[in-house]
């Protein structure tokens, strides 16, 4: 039996903006989800993903993301925002996003939120959101591979998904004491921007557990080809642009709307025909399946520091 979680995390964008440029999102701030444009890989319909062909690659797209260090800024114009939002009932959409080189910011640095999901790069993870030792939280430390993660906000009567994390791996464990060597292992930026914040605010017993993402270009016949992806469109295009759209009253979704910061677990058997069903949503709704984007560096800026 498989795990299904519909995971509700920040919704708004409450960037801090200054002369173009969003700063780090603070500790005592909310956690942001951002319309981002970047840099990435994409499955543009059915066809292709039974091919395993790859539709774009190094295009520009527009995707939300939970994103916390800095970007630079675009202000959205009213004319564009419609295109945008797509969703008359959504709140209206201030910032258009780019990522930047990734400031340098001390391990011990605890005045800036960590980013959970972190999807920017060629493999998705997920570290420590609502994970907990007591309580319902302890449930997020025991995800197996194949589990699906619908990370999303909600608005009005529907559940905007912005990612749809399958687990690969449960990578490992990690304390204030030990981070261990698949941390180790990750990029600078990672550390940097997920692991060293969540740490900087632990206690000696806290325990968070890091999850690695299945990917597209992974061998994963054993989980019937199911990847992670976040809906996402050519940055160019003219036409709409949502994350999924999924109404809480359509029964094959199984969603519940009486969520705030949370989740919900779903139990299911065929995995794969749930994953599907997304697949073919996120196609229908004329949005394309990102599996991959660019990684910001590290930048030698120490105004973080």
């Amino acid at each position: 039996m498989g795990k299904i979680i519909q995971f509700i995390h920040g919704g708004k964008d409450n960037s801090e903006v200054v002369e173009g440029v969003a700063n780090w999102t603070k500790l005592k701030s909310n956690h942001n989800r951002k319309l981002l444009k970047y840099r990435g890989n994409y499955i543009s319909n059915l066809k292709n993903l039974e091919a395993k062909i790859e539709s774009g690659k190094d295009k520009e797209l527009l995707f939300w993301a939970e994103w916390e260090p800095p970007t630079s800024v675009e202000r959205v114009s009213r004319s564009r925002n419609q295109i945008f939002s797509g969703d008359q009932n959504r709140d209206k959409i201030k910032y258009l996003h780019t990522p930047t080189p990734v400031p340098k910011i001390k391990k011990t640095n605890c005045k800036y939120q960590n980013t959970d999901p972190y999807v920017l790069g060629k493999r998705f993870f997920y570290s420590n959101c609502l994970q907990k030792t007591k309580g319902k939280g302890i449930g997020l430390h025991d995800l197996n591979r194949g589990d699906i993660i619908l990370f999303g906000s909600r608005h009005s009567e529907k559940f905007y998904v912005d990612t749809v994390f399958v687990v690969g791996n449960r990578e490992c464990v990690y304390t204030k004491k030990d981070i261990g060597k698949r941390i180790e292992a990750t990029s600078g930026v990672f550390k940097t921007t997920v692991t060293d914040r969540v740490l900087s605010i632990s206690d000696r017993d806290s325990k968070w557990t890091l999850y690695s993402a299945a990917m597209f270009n992974d061998s994963n016949e054993d989980i019937n080809n199911m990847f992670s992806f976040f809906p996402c469109r050519l940055a160019d295009s003219a036409q709409n642009f949502s994350d999924i759209k999924l109404d809480f009253n359509d029964e094959k979704f199984e969603l519940t709307s009486n969520l705030s910061q949370s989740f919900k677990v779903i139990k299911k058997e065929n995995m794969f025909d749930y994953w599907q069903t997304m697949v073919e949503e996120t196609f229908r709704q004329n949005l394309l399946l990102g599996w991959c984007s660019d990684e910001p560096p590290l930048s030698d800026d120490l105004k973080y520091l």
